[in-house]
């Protein structure tokens, strides 16, 4: 089902960077620190609110558990080009703003987006992801299996993240990095690649198909597009291949559409 916008704002006007107070804006100069080498990266998890709707959030592998204040994850972000942030934002409303405002503090903030409507919400979550959330979900073990992921990039390389200026990383760090961090960012066209300096024009598919723990090779499979659906009684799932599409329907003057699809397992 496709829903159409609702009227609102711009989402340029809705998105906008706040206006922080004196304490915790970030310098130029610190704000590029992040663009020099690093190593051994330090790894800060902050779970905002402290206590709410989030199931218990794994802590391993970070070195510093930080409370739900702007003022002081600015601070320690801004103590060390080391100190890489982790925030889970668990609140009952979408708080765009205070998405935007993490990011302005950190661009190699990753930002977590733990909501009830996180598959329910498609408006919402786009406008999460447009503000700067790097996760949407709503799911335990998706949630600890990026958090695994964001630990186990320790920072003992010396490559740059063409993306947010990240540095330190190894080659297979920058491959685990760029989707993990950069899925919903353009791809960078027309630039070489910083782990072998070869030029590409679509440097997303370069890094993902060459710098993996094994090469891979881009394959056209001529799949029009995939569906799983899950059956709740068993667990069981089934994969249908859409092949056409069958009708189209709106409701009256354009509030939801909803294309019905032919598909076959």
């Amino acid at each position: 089902m496709l829903s159409r916008r609702p009227a609102s704002l711009p989402l340029s006007k809705q998105l906008a960077p706040p206006c922080f107070p004196a304490c915790f804006r970030v310098s130029r100069y610190r704000r590029n620190l992040s663009a020099k080498a690093m190593s051994n990266y330090a790894h800060g998890l902050c779970v905002w609110p402290t206590a709410g709707a989030l199931p218990a959030a794994s802590s391993t592998g970070f070195l510093k558990v930080l409370p739900a204040d702007l003022a002081q994850l600015q601070q320690w972000v801004s103590t060390s080009p080391r100190n890489l942030l982790t925030v889970i934002i668990a609140l009952p409303h979408w708080d765009f703003r205070l998405i935007s405002a993490l990011t302005y503090i950190s661009r190699t903030c990753f930002i977590v987006v733990w909501h009830p409507d996180a598959t329910e919400d498609p408006i919402a979550r786009i406008k999460a992801f447009e503000a700067g959330a790097r996760m949407v979900t709503n799911d335990e073990e998706h949630l600890q299996e990026a958090l695994r992921l964001i630990t186990g990039v320790h920072g003992n390389g010396n490559l740059q993240c063409p993306w947010c200026g990240l540095s330190g990383l190894s080659t297979l760090e920058l491959w685990q990095h760029q989707p993990l961090y950069h899925i919903y960012e353009l791809d960078k066209g027309n630039v070489a690649c910083p782990a072998c300096s070869k030029p590409t024009s679509r440097l997303t598919r370069h890094i993902n198909l060459t710098h993996g723990p094994a090469p891979l090779v881009d394959e056209r499979t001529g799949v029009f597009a995939l569906a799983i659906i899950r059956r709740p009684s068993d667990g069981k799932f089934l994969l249908v291949q859409v092949t056409g599409i069958l009708t189209v329907e709106s409701l009256r003057r354009g509030m939801w559409r909803r294309i019905i699809f032919l598909a076959e397992p």
